[in-house]
C-alpha cells in the first residue's frame, strides 16, 4: 500500500514537473524572438537556437506549434500596429501642410505660368487603378512613375525596378494632365486616391548637386554649370568681403549674384565672357557645392522657374490648391511605399521581392548605363572617361551605396577602354556588398554633414530662411539623415587625377 502511495506521488511529482517546463518554456518563447526588418515592417525570426533547448527535453513538435502560433500572433499585432501608426502619419501631415498653407496663403498661392505648366505634367493618373501621383524631383519619382506604369499595366511586370529607368517618363501606364484644365484635374481629384512625396530640403538639395554636377552629367554642366562657374568665380575673385556680404542681402553684387533668366540662357553667359575678357566656359563641370548653393539662394523668380531639381517642395503640384490624401516622405520612402501598396489594394499589381537590394541594384544599373551613354559627351566636356567613373564611384559612396572604406578599383595602369559596361556595373555590384548596412548609412550622413558644413555660416543662413515654407508645411524634424555630427576627414567629392 506504501509502495502504491509512493509510486501515486512519483507519478504526480514528474507530471506536475512536466507541466512546469512546459509552462516556462511558453513563457520565455517571446523574449527568444528577434524582430528583423522586411519591407519596411517588423517580422520576427523562427530560426532561433534555442529551439535546441526544446529538442532536448523531447517538445521539438510542441516548440514547433507555439512558435509558429507565437509568430503569427506577434506579426499580426505589429502589422497592426505599424499600419495605425503610418497611417495617423499621414492625417498628421495633412493638417500640417493646410495649417501652413493658411499662414502663408499670401505667398503660396503665387505660380509663375511655368510652375502651372509643370504641375500639370507632374500629376501622373493611372486611371486603372483610381490613382493620381505628384512627381517632384528627388524624392524617389523615378521610381514611383515606375510603380504607377505597372499599375497601369504597363510593362509587363509587376516589379518596377524592370522598368528601365529612362522610360519613367514615357506615357504607358499613366497619363499626364498636360491636356486639362485645372477645372477637369480638380474633379479629378475628387474621384481619386491621391499621393505625394517629398524630402528633407537639404538632403534634396545636396542630391540634386551630386546628381546634375558632381556626377557625369554633360546636359547641366553645359548649360546651368557654364553659368554658375562663369558667374560665381568672376563675382567672387572681383568682390571685396563687404561688398560680399552686403550682396546677399540685396542680390545684387557678388557671388550670389546669378542670372536671373533661364538655366540654359547661353546669350547671357557669352556676354559674360565677353565683359570680363575670360576663357569661354564651355562645360561647368566642376561646380562646387557651395557654388551651387550660392546659386539657389540667389535665384530671383521674376519670370522664370527655378530648376524642378532645386526648387522647394511647395513649389510642385499645388499642395495648397489640391487636397493630397497621402503625402510621404523620402526618408521613410520604404515603409511608407510598402503601406500604400498594401492600403491601396495594389500588392497583385505591384510586387517587390526585395526591397532593398533591388533600390541598389537599380541605382548601380542606372548610373552605369547613364554614364557609358554619355561618354562621348564627357569627352567634349574636358573630362577624361576614367574620371567620369572615378565620379560615378564616388556618388555611390557619396549615396551609401558602397562603403567609405573601399576602394576606386581602377588605378592610373587600367587601360579604361576595356572596362566595359557589364564589367563597371557588376564591379559596383561587388564593391556595394563589402561592408555592414550601418557603416553605410552612417557614411551617407557624413557625406551630407560635410557638404553643408564646408558652407559659409552666413550662406547656410540665407539658405534656411529660403526655405522657411518648406520645413513648416511638411516639418522635417524627424529626419533621420539631420546636420548634426563631426566633420570626418575622408573627401566625399574628391576629383580623380591623372597620372
Amino acid at each position: 500500500m506504501i509502495r502504491l502511495q509512493l509510486s501515486a506521488v512519483s507519478s504526480c511529482v514528474f507530471t506536475c514537473g512536466l507541466i512546469a517546463i512546459m509552462f516556462l518554456l511558453y513563457a520565455g518563447l517571446p523574449q527568444q524572438f528577434t524582430l528583423i526588418e522586411d519591407q519596411g515592417f517588423r517580422e520576427v525570426d523562427i530560426n532561433n537556437d534555442n529551439t535546441q533547448d526544446m529538442k532536448a527535453v523531447g517538445f521539438e513538435q510542441l516548440a514547433g506549434e507555439i512558435k509558429v502560433e507565437m509568430f503569427v500572433e506577434k506579426i499580426d499585432g505589429y502589422r497592426l500596429g505599424m499600419m495605425k501608426l503610418i497611417r495617423d502619419r499621414f492625417e498628421t501631415r495633412r493638417r500640417m501642410l493646410n495649417k501652413t498653407c493658411f499662414k502663408y496663403e499670401s505667398t503660396v498661392y503665387k505660380y509663375l505660368p511655368c510652375e502651372l505648366k509643370k504641375t500639370k505634367f507632374d500629376l501622373k493618373y493611372a486611371e486603372d487603378g483610381g490613382l493620381i501621383y505628384c512627381a517632384i524631383a528627388k524624392t524617389g519619382s523615378t521610381f514611383w512613375k515606375r510603380v504607377m506604369h505597372v499599375i497601369g499595366g504597363w510593362g509587363n511586370t509587376t516589379n518596377p525596378i524592370e522598368i528601365r529607368s529612362e522610360d519613367a517618363d514615357k506615357v504607358g501606364g499613366f497619363s499626364t494632365m498636360e491636356d486639362k484644365n485645372f477645372t477637369e484635374i480638380r474633379d479629378l481629384f475628387e474621384f481619386s486616391k491621391t499621393v505625394m512625396f517629398v524630402r528633407d530640403p537639404f538632403t534634396r538639395l545636396f542630391s540634386a548637386w551630386l546628381d546634375k554636377f558632381y556626377s557625369p552629367n554633360p546636359y547641366y554642366w553645359k548649360y546651368g554649370g557654364t553659368n554658375i562657374v562663369t558667374r560665381q568665380r568672376f563675382y567672387a575673385k572681383n568682390t571685396t568681403k563687404e561688398k560680399f556680404e552686403d550682396s546677399i542681402e540685396r542680390e545684387t553684387n557678388g557671388a550670389v549674384h546669378l542670372f536671373k533668366r533661364s538655366l540654359s540662357n547661353d546669350k547671357e553667359t557669352e556676354n559674360v565672357n565677353t565683359t570680363t575678357q575670360r576663357t569661354p566656359v564651355n562645360c561647368g563641370y566642376d561646380v562646387s557645392f557651395e557654388e551651387f548653393i550660392s546659386y539657389v539662394v540667389g535665384f530671383k523668380q521674376n519670370s522664370t522657374c527655378l530648376d524642378e531639381h532645386f526648387s522647394p517642395n511647395y513649389k510642385h503640384c499645388l499642395p495648397c490648391t489640391f487636397d493630397y490624401e497621402y503625402i510621404g516622405k523620402y526618408e521613410t520612402f520604404k515603409e511608407e511605399t510598402i503601406f500604400l501598396l498594401n492600403e491601396l489594394n495594389l500588392t497583385e499589381k505591384v510586387k517587390i521581392p526585395d526591397f532593398e537590394k533591388d533600390a541598389n541594384l537599380d541605382a548601380i544599373t542606372g548610373l552605369t548605363e547613364w554614364v557609358f551613354m554619355q561618354e562621348k559627351e564627357i569627352e567634349e566636356c574636358g573630362v577624361t572617361f576614367r574620371c567620369a567613373l572615378f565620379r560615378t564611384f564616388k556618388r555611390l559612396q557619396g549615396r551609401g551605396i558602397i562603403s567609405k572604406a573601399v576602394s576606386f578599383p581602377y588605378d592610373n595602369n587600367t587601360d579604361m577602354y576595356n572596362i566595359t559596361e557589364d564589367i563597371f556595373r557588376n564591379d559596383m555590384l561587388r564593391l556595394s556588398r563589402l561592408g555592414t548596412k550601418a557603416e553605410k548609412r552612417k557614411n551617407r550622413q557624413e557625406s551630407i554633414l560635410k557638404a553643408f558644413k564646408s558652407l559659409p555660416e552666413q550662406l547656410m543662413e540665407k539658405l534656411k530662411d529660403s526655405l522657411t515654407i518648406d520645413f513648416e508645411m511638411f516639418d522635417y524634424s524627424d529626419s533621420p539623415e539631420y546636420l548634426e555630427g563631426e566633420v570626418t576627414s575622408f573627401d566625399y567629392f574628391e576629383d580623380c587625377i591623372e597620372g
